[in-house]
Order: C-alpha cells, then sequence, then structure tokens
C-alpha cells in the first residue's frame, strides 16, 4: 500500500470500523444469548420452571449473530472456497478468478437483500407469543446481513484493485 495515496488508507479505515463495529455487536448477542440460555437451563433443571420468552430471544440473537458475522469472515478471508487450481494458475488468472468469485458474493448479497425484505414485509403481522415483537425482527437478519456483506466486500475489492494487494496482506505488512 502506497503511503501518498488516501484512497486505500481511508478504505481500510473504513473497513477496520465497520468491522469493528460488527464484531462488538455479534459480541454483546453472544454474550446475551449465553446469558438467556444460562437462565432457561437455571430455570428448567433447577427451578422446574423455565421462562416463556427464553427460546424466542436466543433464537433471535442467535440469528442475527449468524448473519451479521458473514461480513466479519469477508474481512478476515475465513469464507469457504476451492483453492485446488490456485497452485496451477498465473498469478492473473487467480486474481480475476478471486475477483469474479467476490462478484458472485455480491450477487447472493444483493439477493439476500431483496428476498429479505420480502420475507420480512410477509412476517410484520406475526407476532411472537412468548416475546411480544413481530417476526419480522427475526428476518430484518437477511437483508441487514446482505448489505453489510456487500458493503464489506466492495470495499475489499475497490481496496485491491486500487492497491494490487488484499486487505490482509495490507494488515500484515
Amino acid at each position: 500500500m502506497t503511503t501518498n495515496s488516501k484512497l486505500p488508507s481511508s478504505l481500510m479505515k473504513t473497513m477496520e470500523r465497520m468491522y469493528e463495529s460488527i464484531n462488538a455487536v455479534c459480541s454483546g448477542l453472544m454474550i446475551m444469548q449465553i446469558i438467556v440460555i444460562t437462565i432457561v437451563v437455571f430455570g428448567r433443571f433447577v427451578l422446574n420452571k423455565s421462562p416463556a420468552w427464553g427460546e424466542g430471544i436466543s433464537l433471535l440473537c442467535m440469528v442475527w449473530f449468524s448473519m451479521l458475522s458473514i461480513a466479519i469472515g469477508i474481512r478476515n478471508e475465513n469464507h469457504i472456497r476451492i483453492t485446488v487450481l490456485d497452485q496451477y494458475l498465473p498469478p492473473k488468472w487467480k486474481n480475476g478468478i478471486a475477483i469474479f468469485n467476490d462478484l458472485i458474493i455480491i450477487a447472493f448479497a444483493i439477493f439476500l437483500c431483496v428476498e429479505g425484505f420480502k420475507v420480512v414485509e410477509m412476517n410484520k403481522n406475526w407476532v411472537d407469543s412468548a416475546i411480544g415483537i413481530s417476526r419480522s425482527w427475526l428476518y430484518l437478519s437477511v437483508p441487514v446481513g446482505g448489505i453489510l456483506l456487500a458493503a464489506m466486500l466492495s470495499l475489499k475489492l475497490i481496496f485491491e484493485i486500487s492497491t494490487g494487494i488484499s486487505p490482509k496482506e495490507a494488515r500484515n505488512a
């Protein structure tokens, strides 16, 4: 990464802020889920009565955590990919295939957004009786996760195109 170019530096800062924000929310969701499940288990096995809201809250936390953490995986390059042919391809081909794969993932993120908002709309009148909120809050995690996935991957792609290296390589340099 060149020091005199402001674009890569600002892209990296934006990606890091986004990562830290999503990571903080995911950490909070995980902590909340652990607390709720502990209360449910304690209630079930010690008090012989578990709270009715426990399952709904823990499900909400788990689904939101799962959908938001996809963007974290993109930032850390932890997503699953097939790399069998990488060792046999010239570097230009590898870069082209990597960019093509990222574009496919962005298309999937757009699909998550479009179809996710449809599911949110379909479920807006269904209220979860145990926790008393619309079930659409659960499904809202799909388009929000899609938006964050597309944003993180777009930032990553722009950074790679403008610098010729991945953000992971830049962080490790």
